[in-house]
């Protein structure tokens, strides 16, 4: 009995949606908007109409043909699947000439982006040349983040015990991560498509699409 009570206390007291979906809104400086009523220009039983599921015995879903001899990495190795190891598809996609050619493309972009003057206190003073084995630390460093997400990219260089991960500063300083990763660079800007907005990473692409 109680129940019932509840409930038809709570369904006298129910609010007006439709009420308050027709008060004007406030635009961005605090007044009115007395045109603006979402009520009146919209049509429930039209919107709704658009929006039923129905049951179609008849439908037919179109499948498309999947080629897997296109699909997945190409191992020509000698190494059986109980042997293949994370690391080794690692190295499957990110091979030493691939990392080579990020590491030359990288040090390329910092001599073309720095032919100006740069400012005094410019971070970009403390550039040395990368090389592959540096990129592969990058690379690392760089999946080890996914597994332990911070706020900032700053945090994982942070001496805070509350959020401190000491792996990171142990692989990179915080100012070389930080300056690889404002520089590195996949493919040369002289040799750019205007047509193609993909042309920044071209190469990643097509390299990737035969392994």
């Amino acid at each position: 009995a109680n129940c019932e009570e509840n409930c038809m206390e709570t369904t006298d007291e129910s609010i007006n949606v439709s009420s308050l979906v027709s008060t004007p809104l406030p635009d961005l400086h605090g007044q009115t908007n007395e045109n603006v009523h979402p009520s009146n220009d919209l049509h429930t039983d039209e919107v709704c109409s658009t929006c039923k599921w129905t049951h179609n015995a008849n439908f037919e879903p179109r499948i498309a043909n999947f080629e897997s001899s296109s699909s997945g990495l190409i191992v020509t190795d000698e190494l059986g699947a109980n042997e293949w190891k994370e690391i080794d598809t690692f190295y499957k996609i990110f091979d030493y000439d691939f990392v080579s050619h990020i590491s030359a493309e990288t040090n390329k972009y910092y001599s073309e982006s720095t032919k100006g003057v740069l400012i005094e206190f410019s971070k970009l003073h403390k550039w040395v040349e990368t090389n592959p084995d540096e990129i592969y630390c990058f690379l690392a460093t760089s999946l080890l983040m996914s597994h332990c997400k911070k706020n900032t990219i700053k945090q994982y260089w942070s001496s805070d015990p509350l959020i401190e991960t000491p792996i990171f500063s142990k692989i990179f300083s915080q100012d070389r991560y930080l300056l690889l990763r404002r520089l590195i660079h996949f493919d040369d800007n002289i040799n750019s498509n205007s047509g193609d907005k993909l042309y920044k990473i071209r190469t990643v692409i097509e390299t990737l699409r035969r392994k």
